[in-house]
């Protein structure tokens, strides 16, 4: 579009940030570069008021550079960041109601015909935002491991995190490798999809951004069960462990986010895939007394003899079972979705077995003592675990599911740079 139809489409929708930054890219066809880059600015600062984050980041590190970049994330992390290093909540005052359609047509009437006229008039328009509402700090997202950051950590963390314009087709990680990084999909949408042993290919799950994908390999060294690709334009940012460890050890609280994360994703998987036909509605009881759990390479579960330790789902990796009871045969090897201890749990007897995991792996584990309680308060429970005993759940897909704060943000083409996809840098296209 030129330059008059995407001003207009500012004037007929002041608070679209879509509108405001295809007004700024028309400006950059043009030639005018600093107006265009006040304007980015703005629609950053748009951004941060209605909660649109990852927007606003994507605008402020492709499209600014230096000291407009720097202004872009700090008005981010003012907005974003941990909530005592916040910006104070402005008094807000009652805007009166404008007849759109009217204004519309009469600025589009007056809209100049000079050229370097209709440019001030652009820029005017473009950089005020004083239309644009701003949302209340209490219904603002939180957006993963930047919520957790002080501001000046946010500024440099946004900063050193990589952006990856996607190509429809384009994996963000492959089945079988171990990369230490995981990613934050801002834009577009991805399938989960994962190959059998019998060489056929499962599709697990389809997700819409803004969603994370691969945050497991942050916590062990099992490589990766499942593909994830994107299936159109998209965008996304690579953390790589590094950068995330480093912020760690000034705020703990960061990894330990991100745990919390996984321990509430896969819980729920349970609920759905294993346990939905009971309709367990306390699904708060059911999360705070499984724990995650972090196994390391070679490590011992439990052995048999041992009281019962209580119940363990594997999330990731395999686990080994083996006994000297006669009629047991060899070593039983046990994925993602198997349940460990359940027998001795349920039947009040000591382990059965000893279960250790080679190369370690990720568990839910419901403690014994937290298992009374939990049957207490949910009658069905018991019920519900044999009835899942009696059927292997199958491969726990790397699920994706999107943030729950944040509304969907499927279409990226208006965002993306006209420029190569990054699948060609990275070697991951399917293509």
């Amino acid at each position: 579009m030129n330059l008059r139809e995407t001003l207009l489409g500012v004037l007929k929708e002041p608070t679209s940030i879509q509108a405001r930054f295809a007004l700024a890219r028309a400006l950059i066809a043009d030639g005018w570069l600093r107006a265009a880059q006040d304007m980015i600015l703005a629609s950053v600062r748009a951004s941060a008021r209605v909660g649109d984050f990852f927007s606003g980041l994507a605008m402020a590190r492709l499209y600014l550079q230096g000291k407009a970049q720097d202004e872009a994330l700090e008005r981010l992390a003012a907005r974003f960041c941990r909530k005592a290093d916040r910006e104070q909540e402005p008094v807000l005052f009652p805007v009166m109601p404008v007849r759109r359609r009217t204004l519309v047509q009469d600025l589009e009437a007056r809209l100049p015909s000079e050229r370097y006229a209709l440019v001030q008039k652009a820029y005017a328009i473009g950089v005020d935002i004083s239309m644009v509402p701003r949302l209340p700090e209490h219904e603002l997202p939180n957006v993963p491991i930047f919520h957790e950051l002080q501001f000046a950590d946010f500024v440099t963390f946004a900063k050193h995190i990589e952006p990856l314009s996607l190509h429809a087709g384009t994996e963000l990680i492959r089945q079988g490798q171990c990369e230490r990084a995981f990613y934050l999909l801002s834009h577009g949408t991805a399938v989960v999809e994962q190959e059998r042993s019998d060489g056929q290919f499962v599709e697990l799950a389809t997700v819409e951004a803004p969603t994370y994908v691969g945050e497991m390999s942050l916590l062990t060294d099992i490589p990766h069960r499942a593909t994830v690709y994107v299936t159109c334009e998209s965008m996304a940012w690579r953390i790589a462990s590094e950068d995330l460890l480093f912020l760690a050890e000034k705020q703990p609280a960061i990894l330990e986010q991100l745990q919390e994360i996984i321990r509430k994703r896969y819980l729920e998987n349970l609920l759905k895939v294993g346990l939905s036909a009971f309709q367990i509605r306390d699904h708060d009881t059911f999360h705070q007394l499984f724990r995650l759990r972090i196994v390391q390479p070679a490590e011992i579960l439990f052995r048999e003899g041992d009281p019962s330790p209580g119940l363990f789902v594997i999330l990731h990796g395999e686990a080994h079972a083996h006994s000297t009871q006669e009629g047991y045969r060899g070593v039983e090897t046990l994925g993602e979705g198997d349940i460990v201890g359940e027998y001795s749990l349920l039947m009040g007897l000591p382990a059965q077995v000893t279960v250790s995991m080679l190369l370690g792996g990720l568990l839910l584990h419901l403690p014994v003592e937290d298992y009374a309680s939990l049957r207490q308060q949910i009658p069905d429970l018991e019920r519900a675990l044999q009835s899942l005993l009696a059927q292997r759940l199958g491969h726990f897909p790397e699920l994706i599911d999107p943030l729950d704060d944040f509304s969907s943000q499927r279409d990226s083409r208006w965002i993306l740079p006209n420029a190569q996809s990054d699948a060609q840098r990275t070697g991951k296209s399917r293509s």
